[in-house]
C-alpha cells in the first residue's frame, strides 16, 4: 500500500504539474509541485531535523538586506518584492530537500522509480498523440485540462505548422522537454536502462521541438561519445551518423532558428543579451525583484508576434535580478555541477553525461524560483543523493570484505606457523 501511495504521489506530480487549481493572492496554484514536494520531502531529513535551515537563513537575510537596498529603486513594488520573495523561500525549502535526502528503503526507491518511468512514458506518449493528431488537423489532445491548464491555453498553431510542437501536459513545448530530461536524468541514475530511457527522451524531445532540447541531445550525444568512445563500438556509431544524416537537416533549421528574431528560440537564448548586457553595466546589483516585465516593457522585444514580458532564461533571470552576483551564483553552480559529473564517471561512468543535462536545465524556463521549476528540479536531485547514499554503502562493503579476507589470511598464516 505504502509503494502505491509514493509511486502514485510520484507520478501525478509530475503529470500534474501544470494542473492549476486556484489563484490565490496573485499566485496560480498547481497541484503537481507540492505532491512532487512531498515526495521530496518525506525522503528528506525533514522530520528528523532542519538540515536545509542553514540554507533557508542565509536567503531570509538576503531578502531583507535586498529589500533594503531596493526600496528606493524607482522599479521597485513592495508587494511584488514580497511576491517573489514567498515564491524564492518556497523554492530552496524544496530543493534543499533535494539535497538533504536520507538513505531510503528499497521498497520507496522502487516505488519512486516506477512512478517517474511512467510519467515519463506517458508524457512522451501523449507528446506523440499530439504530434500525429495535430498533423491531421485536430488539436483534441491539445491542452488536457482544458480550463484548468496552468496560466493560458496553449495554440499549436495549426493553421501555420504542418507538423505541430508537442507541450504534452505543459505550459509550452519547452517546458514539456524540461520535464521529460529532469526526468530521465533521475531514472538513468536509479538505474533505469540507457536503452530505455535515451530513444523515449530523444523522441519525446523531437515532438516538442524546442531548440533548447535539442541542444541538450546534442550536448549529452557528445559528451557520451567522449567519455565512452572505446565501448560504445562501431554499430552505435554507425547508428548515430545514421540519425544525424536523416534529421540532421531538421536539427540544423531548429537550432538556426535562435538566430531568426521573433522566434521562441531567439527569444530565450540571443535577443535578451542586450538587456543583460546593460544590467551589468548599469544596473550591478540588479533590478528589484518582480520588475522583469517592467524592465521588458521598456525593451521592446519582440517574442512573436507580441511584445515580451517574461524572460525565458533562468540565466538572464538571475542576472537582471541578482546583477555580478549572478555570475558568481552561476560559477558556484556550474562547479557543483562538475563535481556530480566527476563523482558519478569514478563508478558509473555510462550515468555520468547526464549530469551536464543539468547545466542546461535553467535555459528552459524563467520561472526558475517557481515552485514547479524547483519541484521538478528535486527529481533529479534526490536521484543523484540516492546514487551517492548507494555508492557510499558499496565502498563501506567492499572495504569490510577486503577486511574480511585480510583477517582471513592472517588466521590462516597464524595456523600454518603453529604447525611448523
Amino acid at each position: 500500500m505504502k509503494s502505491l501511495v509514493i509511486g502514485s504521489t510520484t507520478y501525478f506530480g509530475i503529470i500534474l504539474l501544470h494542473f492549476q487549481v486556484a489563484e490565490l493572492g496573485g499566485f496560480q496554484l498547481t497541484l503537481g509541485p507540492w505532491l512532487l514536494a512531498a515526495v521530496v520531502l518525506s525522503s528528506s531529513y525533514l522530520w528528523r531535523r532542519l538540515a536545509w535551515a542553514n540554507a533557508v537563513l542565509v536567503t531570509v537575510a538576503w531578502l531583507a538586506i535586498s529589500f533594503l537596498v531596493m526600496s528606493g529603486h524607482y522599479l521597485f513594488s513592495p508587494s511584488e518584492f514580497i511576491k517573489s520573495s514567498l515564491l524564492i523561500l518556497v523554492a530552496v525549502v524544496i530543493i534543499s530537500s533535494g539535497l538533504t535526502v536520507r538513505p531510503l528503503e528499497e521498497y520507496r526507491v522502487r516505488a519512486i522509480k516506477c512512478g517517474l518511468f511512467l510519467a515519463f512514458f506517458t508524457t512522451v506518449l501523449l507528446a506523440g498523440g499530439q504530434v500525429l493528431t495535430g498533423a491531421l488537423g485536430s488539436d483534441v489532445l491539445f491542452n488536457p485540462f482544458g480550463p484548468n491548464q496552468y496560466l493560458y491555453q496553449y495554440k499549436p498553431g495549426l493553421e501555420y505548422a504542418e507538423v505541430p510542437r508537442a507541450a504534452a501536459f505543459y505550459l509550452e513545448p519547452s517546458y514539456a522537454a524540461l520535464v521529460l530530461i529532469c526526468t530521465s536524468i533521475a531514472l538513468v541514475w536509479l538505474g533505469k536502462s540507457l536503452t530505455v530511457v535515451g530513444p523515449l527522451l530523444i523522441v519525446g524531445v523531437l515532438c516538442t521541438q524546442s531548440a533548447s532540447g535539442i541542444i541538450a541531445l546534442i550536448v549529452l550525444a557528445i559528451v557520451t561519445a567522449t567519455l565512452n568512445a572505446r565501448s560504445l563500438g562501431l554499430p552505435v556509431t554507425a547508428f548515430g551518423v545514421a540519425s544525424m544524416l536523416v534529421i540532421g537537416p531538421y536539427l540544423m533549421l531548429r537550432v538556426s532558428s535562435i538566430a531568426t528574431p521573433g522566434t521562441s528560440a531567439n527569444y530565450r537564448l540571443l535577443a535578451p543579451l542586450t538587456i543583460i548586457s546593460e544590467t551589468l553595466s548599469n544596473e550591478p546589483l540588479g533590478y528589484p525583484l518582480g520588475s522583469v516585465s517592467s524592465v521588458l516593457g521598456a525593451a521592446g522585444l519582440a517574442n512573436g508576434s507580441k511584445r515580451g514580458s517574461t524572460l525565458d532564461n533562468g540565466y538572464y533571470v538571475l542576472v537582471l535580478y541578482f546583477g555580478l552576483f549572478a555570475l558568481v551564483m552561476v560559477l558556484v553552480y556550474l562547479i557543483c555541477v562538475s563535481r556530480m559529473f566527476l563523482a558519478i564517471k569514478d563508478r558509473r561512468k555510462p550515468a555520468a553525461p547526464w549530469a551536464i543535462l543539468l547545466i542546461l536545465l535553467p535555459i528552459f524556463t524563467g520561472a526558475v524560483y517557481s515552485p514547479d521549476f524547483a519541484a521538478i528540479v528535486s527529481v533529479p536531485l534526490l536521484a543523484y543523493r540516492l546514487l551517492e547514499i548507494a555508492d557510499v554503502e558499496q565502498n563501506t562493503s567492499d572495504n569490510c570484505d577486503r577486511d574480511g579476507e585480510r583477517s582471513n589470511g592472517s588466521a590462516e598464516n597464524a595456523l600454518v606457523r603453529s604447525r611448523t
